[in-house]
């Protein structure tokens, strides 16, 4: 290889070596470009995978959240209508003891009417067994799927996630909000605009 010097003081290339670093550099160029390409592209392809699983994961609670809802909201009517028989139950009993023992006709229509509200309380308190059980079952359901939420995030889905189970002792309204408030967070994580 021979560098010469010009008039100038400046070194002048070989022509060979001057079309073997535009050759290799080009290549090294390239190389780089490519590589920073693929980082981009595996950066991209990652984050539309996360998008994709956290999707999934909010479809997948978002129905077993509402049944919950609305198994609280049944349980409540099962309650409240628990306690007013109670309250009719001793209405009745006030009209039965309030009978002359000598009126039959009066205390046979009563104690019937007592015995088809018993069937109706015995009938409620089935349905609220029921409505118990199905809480419990939708309650253990849904802390499964929140699962996900830990490993997706993002944090703000997993603090939405966590109001709904301390709502759960709140009441049916509180929990809808609660559900709702999860829903825009999971709309602002997937960034859906409404």
């Amino acid at each position: 290889m021979e560098i010469s010097t010009s008039d100038s003081g400046a070194a002048a290339l070989d022509p060979t070596v001057l079309v073997l670093l535009t050759i290799f550099g080009g290549a090294l160029i390239a190389a780089i470009a490519g590589l920073v390409g693929a980082w981009i592209q595996g950066k991209r392809e990652h984050a539309r995978w996360v998008r994709e699983r956290r999707y999934s994961a909010y479809l997948d609670v978002l129905p077993v959240a509402n049944g919950l809802v609305d198994s609280i909201r049944s349980t409540e009517e099962h309650e409240a209508w628990l306690k007013e028989a109670q309250e009719r139950q001793a209405s009745i009993q006030a009209e039965l003891d309030a009978i002359e023992p000598s009126d039959v006709a009066a205390i046979e229509r009563l104690r019937a009417k007592n015995e088809q509200f018993g069937q109706e309380v015995e009938e409620n308190r089935r349905g609220l067994a029921g409505e118990l059980a199905r809480n419990h079952e939708l309650t253990e359901n849904i802390i499964e799927k929140f699962v996900a939420f830990d490993l997706l995030g993002p944090a703000k889905v997993l603090r939405a996630s966590d109001e709904i189970l301390k709502a759960k002792e709140q009441g049916a309204a509180v929990m809808r909000k609660r559900v709702r408030q999860l829903e825009a967070s999971m709309r602002s994580a997937l960034s859906i605009r409404m």
